[in-house]
This record gives structure tokens, sequence and C-alpha cells, in this order.
């Protein structure tokens, strides 16, 4: 019995030993209710196989364990009056300072100096003079209400919507054209804003949003996925791109018979508008005759000012572009391109979102005020267009 007592003297904390077995002893956990003995003494339990032993303590650890429950640390009022009174030289100045009364400011700094039991100020001549202990503390209170600010100035930051990190994910025709001026114009006003955009697939750019590695994404296609909700943002005509001085400018709009035997500039008949551009050619029963395939749209409108050909877009493939380089003649039968903004479905958005989304409204309305109420004069009868695949 003695020998498990020696073995068992240094554990910190009550010990349970079963004197049935040889296992090792474990911490007691509530088989016995507590009571206030001295170290060392014996406490017997109801199980008589239980034995409890209160661990022996050295004078030097039980000296140090009354000084440490006798240090608190200092309230941040505390620490405040204290660097007023290192900064300043005086109680009388840092309760001006503080706007609280002089001996308000003369107990919070007796009531600091005795939590650290050691004088942080010497009265000499009338005047307080700092320890050398305070003075070893002064450079860590300062840090430490640097940091403080710091903090404050992140949080209102967050609140006003200005700071903070904004994941966005957009299929290319977004990210090339809309998006490029709708950061600059977001950053411009948020400068501590940090803005990350990847460019990739529609089903991708759904899957980052529901899975929260995106707090927004834009597309231009139909797509359902879980966890996620899809709204429509803008709408354009889907029609060709070609320079202002091509005789096909000059009209209103166009039909797939006047394109036959032009050579024609189509995105890939995987993604949305290539898909639509072969059923808008076959509905008007005229066979789509593809000269240049390309993946984005700013790739096409490159090859039309290259003089490459025409290009079948939509209006958002312009946006971008310089003002006048490029026209846009809507397509008869005509069809409606819709580009669309998908959010989380049950997680609403940050305050960086909802303000970037503002700014991409501000955009298109800029560019293009149509393009936020859909088509209008010769577009405004143009259907609407369910798309599939992916962007």
């Amino acid at each position: 019995m003695r020998s498990a007592k020696a073995s068992t003297a240094a554990m910190v904390g009550p010990v349970m030993l079963d004197s049935s077995s040889r296992t090792r002893p474990q911490r007691a956990l509530g088989r016995v209710r507590p009571t206030r003995m001295a170290a060392g003494q014996w406490m017997r339990p109801t199980d008589p196989n239980i034995i409890v032993v209160l661990p022996l303590m050295c004078s030097k650890c039980r000296l140090v364990q009354r000084s440490c429950s006798r240090v608190m640390m200092l309230s941040l009022r505390e620490l405040d009056v204290f660097r007023r009174i290192m900064e300043l030289g005086s109680i009388t100045a840092a309760a001006e300072a503080l706007h609280v009364s002089q001996p308000a400011v003369s107990r919070m700094l007796q009531q600091a100096e005795q939590r650290l039991g050691f004088p942080l100020f010497l009265r000499h001549r009338k005047r307080l003079v700092a320890t050398s202990e305070a003075q070893a503390l002064f450079p860590d209170t300062v840090g430490a209400f640097a940091a403080l600010d710091v903090v404050q100035r992140r949080a209102a930051d967050l609140k006003a919507g200005t700071a903070g990190v904004l994941a966005i994910a957009a299929t290319a025709g977004f990210a090339n054209t809309l998006l490029a001026p709708a950061v600059a114009r977001f950053r411009a006003a948020r400068p501590d804003a940090v803005v990350t955009l990847e460019a990739t697939r529609a089903l991708e750019v759904a899957t980052r949003v529901a899975d929260h590695r995106a707090d927004l994404g834009f597309i231009i296609d139909t797509i359902t996925v879980p966890g996620v909700s899809v709204s429509d943002l803008c709408a354009s005509a889907f029609g060709a791109v070609m320079p202002p001085g091509h005789p096909l400018a000059q009209q209103p709009a166009v039909t797939p018979a006047d394109l036959v035997g032009e050579p024609l500039i189509c995105l890939g008949r995987g993604l949305p508008l290539g898909l639509l551009a072969m059923r808008v050619f076959a509905e008007a029963d005229v066979p789509l005759s593809v000269a240049i395939e390309v993946t984005q749209s700013t790739v096409a409108c490159a090859m039309v000012r290259a003089g490459a050909g025409i290009a079948l877009l939509d209006g958002l493939g312009l946006m971008g572009e310089a003002s006048g380089d490029l026209v846009l003649r809507p397509l008869r039968p005509a069809a409606t391109v819709k580009g669309r903004l998908v959010l989380p479905r049950h997680r609403p958005p940050s305050r960086l979102a909802e303000a970037f989304v503002t700014v991409v409204r501000e955009v298109i309305a800029d560019s293009d005020p149509a393009l936020l109420a859909g088509p209008s004069g010769p577009d405004a009868g143009a259907r609407r267009q369910d798309l599939a695949g992916a962007d």
C-alpha cells in the first residue's frame, strides 16, 4: 500500500488506484465526492478496492501556486491607464485624455499594481517616475494597442464591405469581358479588398460556389447543381459580330441565309453559344459552315478585327471592346442569351459579394442599359433559349 502511495505522490490531482489489479493508475473521474483534505492524506471511497491519493506538494510548489492564484491578467482599461500615464507623464493628464476623474485613474493604477505584485511608478518630488518593470512592459503595451487598432479597423472595413477576400468563379466569356472592368471599379473603391477570379467551365463554377470555394459565380448557361441558386443577371441578343464597314452592318438584323458564303467564326460545338448557333441555323434550314472555331469570345472578336470573318456571339462578347470597333447585328429567328449569377443557396452573401454584384450591374448599365432589362427594339420579340452544355 505504501509503495503505491509513493509512486503516485508526484502526480497532479486525485489519483485512483485499483488494488485488485496491476494496471497503471488512472485519474479518478467523479467516483469519489471531493472533500478538502491536506496533502498526502488518505480518503476512502465506497468501493473497498479503490484508494484515492492526494499528491504531495513541496513548500516551493505551494508558494508558486499561491503566487499564481493572486496574479490576474490586467484589464484593457487598466492597460490603457498605464499607457496614458507613461505617454503623458502624469495622472492628471491621463485622466483628461481618458475623460475620467483623477481619482478613478489613481484607483485603476493602484489595482493594476496590486494584481501585478510590483509598483509601476514611484513618486519623486511630486512627479511620477516609471520603474524598470514599467519600462519593460511599456513597449509590449504599445504593441498590444496597435494590434487592437488594426483589428478594430479591419472589423469596421468588413462591416462596411471595404476589406476582405472575395472569391469569384466565372466562365471565360464573363471573365474576359464584363468582369474585368467590374473588378477594376470594385478595387478602386475598396483598395484593401483582395479579389481572386477563377475562369472555368459552367459546371465547375456552380460546384465551387456550392462547396463555398467561391463566394459567387457568373455563367452563360442553364445549370442545376444542388446548393446554389441561379438568377438572371443580364440578357443580350445572339447575332453576328462584324466590322462597322461590312455591307451586312447596314441591316438592322441578319438571317442565316444572309451569312451563307461568309467565313464564320464560331465557338466550339460543346459550348453554349456554339450549340445555340447550330440550333438557329438548323431552325432556318441553313447549313452552318464554320471557318474558324474558337473557345473564347475575346478570341473571336480578335479574329473579326483582323478581318478573318464574322463571329456568331452575344452582346456580352463585345463588352470591353473598343467603342465602335465592332458591331453586332441580331440574328433572325431571334434568340436571347442570358448571363446568370450563381450564389450559395443556404448561405447569405457577404457584404463584399453584394457590393461586387452592384458594381457588375453598374458596369452592364454603363455599357448597354438594355442588357439589364433584356433585348429591346428589333430584339423585343426574341425568344429565350435554354442552353445545354457548359462554357
